[in-house]
């Protein structure tokens, strides 16, 4: 067991450790309030094919990340989730590589049409906030069927416009153990003509896990409502960069974390680069007890190279949760993964994230169908009559029919 208080001695051979490691644990003086996420997406040289594939190399140029955190509850979700996206002259592109969560033993796809919703059906969401005089957000659920519900919302003048459509292409792949979700659409859907070096615009990407823990719903970043657009990350949108892919955030639930960071140079210039992880019990950053361990890699034009973080959770701070009914006492805090220009002020970062967690020991799993529950049936009808009309609307599904790919054809 674990003991929860450290004598001072223990302290501080842990602290030669981490320094022999190579880890500094931090300074007063560098305490500050927890910085809000910050991410920057690079054009595309060659834009992703939207077919619901992942082909080699095929989002290598892509801002990617993976941790999805509890609306509300900021938690890190009992997901594995990857979520990446980038931009070419006319459109933007987004990819959601989701591990079926803990019951997501079927994939539903109650919503076959435009426009509806189902908070049942395992979807992923991509708002969207240009950068306008009067902020605006742009609602985007999109499930595996795939179909989409699109709207468009002014929160400061209470407007809200279910008759926006955004021109998706979406592409959509599954199998036993997770699904793909590739989606594309114009730019100039969102009332801006084409992008700028160094535009700043605002993106909120979540994920509906049925089944994960403490909740369901859950984003990239820390939010109160996913319509809130204040909190959404600042995303700069770059003609040329450097790329950051971070990737297995889930790890760090297992307790033994494994976190690889790859890095693409910018095509026209070398860059010298510096990549922090930070440990942190409270939200914000700065404290003594804070455990940070950096990387510095100079990267030649146009190269790549991944740093990979790993090791066990840091058991200094202890919390109780439950889950599924059990109570526990487990490594809880914060991680920051910061990548900035070497010799850049704090705030001039190139990728910032904070995630709370809970270390509860939880690793994916192929989810199983619990005996309770019954089958899908094979062939459904739904019925509707409409008085008014005297019509009568029959639909059939056979969604789930085992032969269906034959029964199609």
């Amino acid at each position: 067991m674990i003991a929860r208080f450290v004598s001072f001695a223990c302290v501080a051979m842990l602290s030669l450790v981490l320094i022999e490691l190579g880890i500094q644990p931090a300074s007063a003086a560098d305490k500050v309030a927890t910085p809000a996420s910050r991410f920057t997406a690079v054009k595309f040289t060659k834009a992703p094919t939207i077919d619901g594939k992942i082909e080699p190399g095929e989002w290598d140029g892509a801002l990617t990340t993976s941790a999805i955190i509890a609306a509300f509850d900021h938690k890190m979700l009992t997901s594995s989730t990857m979520m990446a996206m980038g931009f070419d002259d006319s459109r933007f592109y987004f990819l959601f590589r989701c591990r079926r969560a803990d019951a997501e033993w079927t994939l539903t796809k109650s919503v076959r049409v435009n426009d509806d919703y189902s908070y049942g059906d395992p979807s992923v969401e991509i708002w969207v906030a240009p950068p306008k005089a009067v902020p605006e957000t742009y609602q985007n659920i999109i499930n595996t069927y795939p179909a989409v519900l699109d709207l468009h919302m002014i929160p400061s003048r209470g407007y809200t416009a279910q008759g926006w459509k955004g021109n998706w292409i979406i592409g959509a792949k599954e199998d036993a153990d997770e699904y793909i979700i590739e989606a594309s659409v114009p730019i100039s859907d969102f009332g801006i003509q084409s992008i700028k070096n160094g535009d700043v615009w605002r993106f909120l990407l979540c994920r509906s896990a049925l089944g994960a823990w403490p909740r369901y719903q859950g984003s990239w970043a820390l939010t109160t409502g996913f319509g809130e657009i204040p909190q959404y990350p600042e995303v700069v949108l770059n003609q040329d960069d450097v790329v950051v892919r971070a990737t297995d955030a889930h790890t760090i639930l297992s307790g033994h974390y494994k976190l690889p960071v790859a890095l693409v140079a910018p095509k026209s210039r070398n860059e010298e680069v510096s990549v922090e992880l930070r440990w942190h019990k409270i939200a914000s950053i700065g404290d003594p007890s804070d455990i940070v361990e950096t990387k510095n890699v100079t990267l030649a034009a146009g190269s790549s190279k991944t740093l990979e973080f790993a090791g066990d959770v840091p058991a200094n701070w202890l919390s109780k949760v439950t889950v599924n009914k059990e109570q526990k006492e487990v490594p809880t805090g914060h991680a920051t993964l910061t990548v900035k220009r070497a010799g850049a002020a704090a705030d001039d970062v190139i990728f910032r994230q904070t995630v709370p967690y809970n270390a509860t020991g939880w690793v994916p799993t192929r989810p199983v169908k619990p005996a309770s529950v019954p089958d899908a049936p094979a062939i459904s009808v739904l019925a509707r009559y409409g008085p008014q009309t005297n019509t009568l609307l029959l639909r059939t599904d056979i969604l789930n029919l085992p032969d269906r790919a034959r029964v199609v054809g």
